[in-house]
């Protein structure tokens, strides 16, 4: 008999019976291949009918958009966005405060953000898919509507992470040296295409460095490695100043 995948209710058991099925004709190494169609139970039909709304994806629950400068044009869509469904077959996101999706527009192979409810390639922003089947995909540069220029334009410092919105530092003694680096940091951006966590009411900052592969925590906006480099973001963080982060 063809084999499927099942949704079961019960558990692992050796039963045929299910809540839900796809035929698995592809050989799929997991549920998540988005050619599956399953097959739910209707209890009305006493059968198993095809729902094509229906898939298993492989994609994050949760994204939050960060680094677009808040006194610039957009700049709203920032924030947490949740997996609501999919569109043009891949993961659609909305914002948590509803006024936004992230989707995408397969005629152009791209990322959309835009308008809850708005159809076809109109955003305010877009980046180029290059196969991302998600739009946390590293390498993704987005580029956002100006008015004023009456065009779209790139804004390197935007990125989607599947990350948490804060990390809490602990375990430091309060007597110890640097024990300041304990607190609860909040995502505030992107540096060198990594989350990057800031204490409220702190210069402190925590990561990446390329150079090092290592994550820091700074407590003073500055480090020998790169002088200069995390008072710069420090100074973009509170004013929300891009160009000052730059260089």
């Amino acid at each position: 008999c063809c084999k499927r995948w099942v949704i079961d209710r019960h558990g692992l058991r050796d039963s045929e019976v299910c809540v839900a099925y796809a035929e698995d004709r592809a050989g799929a190494e997991t549920p998540a291949h988005l050619e599956l169609v399953w097959h739910v139970w209707d209890s009305r039909a006493r059968a198993h009918v095809r729902d094509v709304e229906v898939a298993a994806v492989d994609a994050p629950a949760a994204l939050t958009l960060v680094g677009r400068a808040a006194d610039r044009e957009n700049s709203d869509v920032l924030g947490e966005y949740a997996l609501v469904g999919l569109h043009h077959s891949l993961p659609l996101y909305r914002h948590r405060a509803g006024g936004a999706v992230i989707r995408y527009h397969a005629p152009e192979a791209r990322w959309l953000i835009a308008a809850a409810g708005t159809s076809g390639k109109a955003c305010c922003a877009f980046a180029e898919a290059a196969g991302a089947a998600t739009p946390d995909a590293p390498g993704l540069a987005w580029q956002f509507w100006e008015s004023r220029a009456r065009t779209f334009a790139p804004d390197a410092a935007v990125r989607a992470f599947a990350c948490p919105g804060s990390l809490t530092v602990l375990g430091r003694a309060a007597g110890a040296e640097n024990a300041r680096i304990c607190g609860t940091y909040r995502l505030a951006g992107a540096h060198e295409g990594r989350p990057m966590y800031w204490l409220p009411g702190t210069q402190s900052l925590i990561r990446y460095s390329a150079k090092s592969d290592r994550w820091l925590v700074d407590c003073d906006g500055g480090g020998p490695a790169a002088p200069g480099i995390l008072s710069r973001v420090y100074q973009w963080i509170l004013t929300g100043d891009g160009s000052a982060a730059g260089g």
